[in-house]
C-alpha cells in the first residue's frame, strides 16, 4: 500500500529497514506471530455502537482481534466490570477509564482514518448516526412506502 510505502521511505532516513509484505489472509498470516512485528490493516472499530464491543474482542486478552497479544490485567478488570455494568453513564465513566490506562500501552496505533458517508431519504425512520459514525440498523428502522 502507499502508506506503507512512506512509513518505509520516512524509516529509511532514520536508518530502520522495513520489509513489506503483502498477505491474501491477513488472518491466516497474523496467527504466527514470529512472523511480524508490526501490521498494517483495516480495522473498523465502532461498528456497534457500544465500546464493550470493541474493548473485548480488541483488548482483553484473549480477544478475537487481539493480534498483538496485548495485555494488561487492570485493563481487563476493567472490560469486566464494564461487561456487568448497565447504566449507561457508568459505561461511559468506564470506557473513559479503559481508553486513559490502556493509552499508556499504546496497543494500537491507527495512522489514518476514514469519513463515513451515510445517507438516506425521508422515506427512511429510526435510522441515526453520530458524530462518532456509531450507527445502529435493527428491526426499528424502516422505510415508508
Amino acid at each position: 500500500s502507499k502508506i506503507a510505502q512512506v512509513l518505509q521511505s520516512d524509516a529509511k532516513k532514520a536508518n530502520i529497514e522495513i520489509d513489506i509484505k503483502s498477505v491474501d489472509d491477513i488472518e491466516g498470516y497474523l496467527k504466527d506471530r514470529s512472523a511480524w512485528d508490526a501490521t498494517m490493516y483495516s480495522f473498523g472499530t465502532i461498528p456497534r455502537g457500544d465500546t464493550g464491543y470493541f474493548f473485548n474482542q480488541a483488548y482483553k486478552k484473549d480477544g478475537a482481534i487481539n493480534k498483538g497479544d496485548y495485555n494488561n490485567s487492570n485493563v481487563d478488570a476493567l472490560i469486566n466490570q464494564l461487561n456487568h455494568t448497565v447504566d449507561v453513564k457508568e459505561r461511559h465513566n468506564i470506557s473513559n477509564d479503559i481508553i486513559k490506562l490502556s493509552s499508556r500501552d499504546v496497543p494500537n496505533s491507527y495512522i489514518a482514518y476514514n469519513d463515513q458517508i451515510v445517507a438516506a431519504n425521508s422515506k427512511v425512520k429510526n435510522y441515526k448516526v453520530t458524530p462518532e459514525g456509531i450507527y445502529l440498523i435493527d428491526y426499528r428502522t424502516t422505510i415508508e412506502r
